[in-house]
């Protein structure tokens, strides 16, 4: 018999990080609760105890990585306090710039496809993404009032393109051709540059990667 945590709270979690780990290595078709009690030492009876259903498993999983990024990225804001600082965590703690973080996200772009025929993992990536749009505009509303990013953009639509922005380099970072740190640092550091108000100059931008970015969930 498959032996597993005596803690119920334990085993769930360790479900949970099985069906991430085997979705990033085997895409969804081929992960099954066979291949996660293997992954998770843990039998398909102890599964069917804590998630009735493959979806339900899904969706736990899909909650936590977005709950998960979602603090990380908004504590890696909150830690700074110079207003140019703050700005460069908006982008820089969105990007997966972790091993961790990269499965993460591949983990997330798998379900993401799921979610377009289930409304289950649709409304949680929606849920998540408000507050994070919500957020990001009552910073960024402050950083216009204190004359760091340009005035003449609403607030909402500049978080839109922040999450836009994050969200294609963030498919780059993970599938696409590598991109190096110095090419990292240059994209980022333009469209850092672009948000800010004219007032700025090139000198003072932080294009550079913060070093508390990269710490992320799990790392």
């Amino acid at each position: 018999m498959a032996r597993t945590p005596a803690n119920a709270p334990d085993r769930k979690r360790l479900l949970i990080e099985a069906v991430i780990d085997e979705v990033v290595e085997h895409g969804i078709a081929n992960t099954s609760t066979t291949t996660i009690g293997r992954a998770a030492n843990i039998s398909k009876s102890v599964i069917h105890y804590h998630f009735k259903s493959m979806d339900d498993l899904y969706a736990a999983a899909f909650d936590i990585v977005m709950r998960e990024a979602g603090e990380h990225m908004r504590s890696r804001v909150l830690y700074e306090t110079d207003p140019e600082a703050r700005l460069a965590q908006m982008v820089w703690g969105a990007l997966p710039l972790t091993d961790v973080g990269r499965r993460r996200s591949r983990f997330w772009f798998n379900v993401l496809a799921e979610a377009l025929n289930d409304p289950r993992l649709l409304d949680i990536q929606n849920r998540y993404t408000s507050t994070w749009l919500a957020f990001l505009a009552r910073e960024l509303a402050a950083l216009q009032q204190n004359g760091t990013v340009r005035a003449e953009w609403p607030p909402a639509r500049l978080a839109d393109a922040i999450v836009a922005f994050a969200d294609g380099l963030t498919f780059r970072m993970v599938f696409g051709p590598g991109i190096t740190q110095a090419d990292l640092e240059q994209v980022v550091g333009w469209f850092i540059g672009n948000l800010r108000a004219p007032s700025f100059s090139h000198e003072t931008l932080h294009s550079r990667q913060p070093a508390v970015a990269r710490d992320e969930p799990g790392g």
